[in-house]
């Protein structure tokens, strides 16, 4: 699983090589390396039966929370290197919810399946090329 991690920091990498050098400019970049060696666990965002809550859990990612969290620190202001975890959550909430209202579960936005494999192959590039590669893996 450490793979899917690389393959997702890589794609991070891929998003922000036209991104100038200054650290600020690269929020996305720093935060993603900072998830480095946290590990991969799937369907980290499924772990209540109950009523649809905002979860955060740093300590392990999946795909989708990796990009989230790495999002959401990248919007936050930082104080001291570090990111006000008030921000951190209202910021998280925004990207991960409709309109960043939780309403249930069919609030929470579900990335993958709101975007085709026709599409993603239509706007195919060589920047885009972790698309595909993610995609072609995930056929396999």
């Amino acid at each position: 699983m450490k793979t899917m991690i690389t393959l997702l920091f890589s794609a991070l990498c891929v998003a922000t090589v036209s991104a100038q050098t200054d650290e600020k400019d690269n929020a996305m970049l720093n935060n993603g390396i900072n998830f480095l060696d946290i590990p991969y666990v799937a369907h980290t965002l499924e772990v209540t039966d109950g009523e649809e809550e905002l979860i955060i859990n740093c300590d392990e990612v999946d795909c989708t929370t990796f990009v989230e969290y790495t999002l959401a620190m990248a919007l936050s202001p930082t104080e001291d290197g570090q990111v006000a975890e008030g921000d951190f959550a209202t910021n998280l909430q925004k990207i991960r919810y409709r309109d960043g209202k939780i309403n249930g579960y069919p609030s929470r936005l579900h990335y993958i399946a709101a975007v085709s494999y026709t599409h993603l192959r239509a706007h195919e590039t060589g920047r885009n090329l972790v698309c595909r590669l993610l995609l072609e893996k995930k056929k396999k």
